[in-house]
């Protein structure tokens, strides 16, 4: 099973914003991204599966 020893992500943004304020946005955002906080914090996922059987049209 392959396993994430680290990452880049590389943000570009140009906006009507000067960098320092961009930054401050920014800092948050990371903090708080889903995505980035199970890749720092991983846990172990359990999946569960149920096929649902479609109705016939009456």
């Amino acid at each position: 099973m392959p396993v994430i020893n680290g990452l880049i992500a590389r943000v570009k943004l140009k906006a009507d914003a000067d960098g320092k304020t961009l930054e401050e946005l920014h800092d948050p955002v990371v903090r708080t991204s889903p995505v980035g906080v199970s890749v720092s914090r991983p846990v172990k996922i359990e999946t569960e599966f149920a096929a649902l059987q479609e109705r016939s049209a009456a």
